[in-house]
Formats: structure tokens, C-alpha cells, sequence
């Protein structure tokens, strides 16, 4: 299961985050810096796979890893247990990556910090429950093209493009 998702920059600003535990914002901001601190530590040459056993913002009932991918200026985090694989994650991370490319026309922090709506939707087509719902980048941008359809037919503006 995946617990929590977050996209922090490198300043450690946290600029999405979705919990899929129940947990209050305050907890949530907590791991989200303390995965950062974590991840942000180390070398670049390392592994994007890191036990989780230091973790001590949130009492996690089962084994847990982080796993993350670093991209410019920005880092994509997930907490996950034991039931997932990283290399899934690594591959959801990326998938996620361009999803948002795909709706924001190559993706930066600031279209995060002005559009998190936007962002939240895009995670939420692809993770659902904390469990991954979509693999494909296509299918995925063409469900949100098709929300977008819908949702202009009541006067919600969100602009998501299928390329």
C-alpha cells in the first residue's frame, strides 16, 4: 500500500501532498519533512530506494520503505510498505512525471504551487485508495481530458490536453 505521496522542492517546501492514511495536515507536514530530510541527505550516485525504519513522525504498522525520484529542482517521495514494489513506485513516480508534463505543458514548480487542484486530479488518476489505478500515461491524460470535457459543461476550468 502506499501511504503517502509528496512532491517537495529542494528547499523543502512541500508543493503536493496526498496521505492515504488517515492522518491530521500537522502529521502529514511531518513525514513529508522528515522523508525530505531523509532523501535530500543523500548522494546522488545512491539508491532511490531507503528503508523507512528511521521514520518516526507516524506510527506505520508495517514495514515501510521511501521511495523517490529526484527531478530538477523538485523530489517525488512516496512512502510505501513492504506489499510494494519499488521498482513499481520508481516506474508510478515517472508516470506521474509525465502525466503532469502532459497537462501543464512541461511541468515546473511554480504550475504546482499556482495549480495544486490540477496536480491533486493528475495524482488521482493515476493512485486511488493507495493503490495504483493506472500505469499508462495516455489513458490516464485521456480520462482527465474527458473530465475536463465534463466538467467545462458546468463552468469548471481545468484545461487538461491530451497530446
Amino acid at each position: 500500500m502506499i501511504y503517502a505521496f509528496f512532491v517537495i522542492n529542494e528547499n523543502g517546501d512541500i508543493r503536493l501532498a496526498r496521505s492515504y492514511v488517515e492522518m491530521s495536515q500537522e502529521a502529514r507536514n511531518r513525514l513529508a519533512h522528515e522523508v525530505f530530510r531523509m532523501v535530500s541527505s543523500r548522494a546522488s550516485n545512491l539508491c532511490n530506494i531507503v528503508p523507512g525504519d528511521g521514520i518516526t513522525s507516524y506510527p506505520f504498522t508495517r514495514k515501510v520503505s521511501i521511495v523517490y525520484r529526484a527531478y530538477a529542482t523538485l523530489y517525488v517521495i512516496t512512502v510505501v510498505d513492504e506489499c510494494e514494489n519499488p521498482l513499481a513506485m520508481l516506474d508510478i513516480i515517472h508516470t506521474f512525471v509525465e502525466v503532469l508534463n502532459g497537462c501543464f505543458k512541461d511541468v515546473s514548480e511554480v504550475q504546482l504551487a499556482f495549480n495544486p487542484d490540477k496536480a491533486l486530479q493528475a495524482l488521482d488518476s493515476l493512485i486511488n485508495g493507495g493503490l495504483i489505478f493506472e500505469t499508462q500515461q495516455e489513458l490516464a491524460l485521456s480520462r482527465l481530458a474527458e473530465e475536463n470535457a465534463a466538467d467545462k459543461r458546468f463552468g469548471i476550468k481545468m484545461n487538461f490536453q491530451n497530446k
